[in-house]
């Protein structure tokens, strides 16, 4: 809850920093094209794929100390990639 960004390395050497996304900020990475693009393309369509399931059936867990926090990608939380990570 506490994380606005992060900065991350891949291992292809690529670094980024990530955090809450909104639909214009989402289209200008897209344009802008590039390994970001990629990932966060992936990630907005694992988000899409399994939607119905990340809203009901993903666990409330107040801390959460392993996994992907997928319900930050949700569109109500501003796809915060940054959150998801953590």
């Amino acid at each position: 809850d506490n994380i606005v960004e992060l900065e991350v390395l891949l291992y292809d050497g690529t670094r980024m920093w990530v955090g809450e996304t909104s639909d214009e900020e989402y289209a200008r990475v897209q344009r802008d094209g590039g390994r970001k693009a990629e990932i966060y393309r992936q990630l907005r369509a694992l988000r899409d794929e399994y939607l119905a399931d990340i809203r009901t059936r993903y666990p409330d867990i107040p801390r959460r100390v392993s996994g992907y926090n997928l319900d930050s990608l949700l569109p109500e939380k501003n796809f915060h990639v940054a959150q998801a990570l953590v």
